[in-house]
């Protein structure tokens, strides 16, 4: 799977708003802090057209380390998730392709 940079995400909305690329960067560094800061405080944030940003409750749980069989206790804790809306699972459909794609081109296989 392909991955963008905060710097090449920047650009593409510089490109896309006609602004400058730097002030275009600082923009989206400013939404993903809001997003984070908003996710721990334990806040929902909905996206139109991509989803909605939850927190998500993880239950306490005991588990064993495959190697060494040592058994930790991992407490509750939360993470964030993501519930994405349906034009996105809309757009998303059928585009395995593009993430093998850009896969052969990056390792050379065509």
């Amino acid at each position: 799977m392909a991955q963008v940079s905060m710097h090449v995400f920047g650009d593409r909305v510089a490109k896309r708003l006609s602004l400058f690329p730097a002030v275009a960067r600082e923009a989206v560094r400013a939404t993903f802090a809001e997003l984070a800061d908003a996710l721990a405080a334990g806040e929902r944030v909905y996206v139109p057209g991509v989803g909605e940003f939850g927190p998500r409750r993880v239950a306490a749980k005991t588990v064993r380390h495959p190697r060494t069989h040592q058994v930790h206790e991992i407490e509750e804790h939360c993470t964030p998730r993501l519930k994405a809306s349906a034009t996105l699972k809309r757009r998303m459909r059928g585009k395995t392709e593009c993430a093998t794609k850009a896969r052969r081109a990056r390792s050379g296989d065509g």
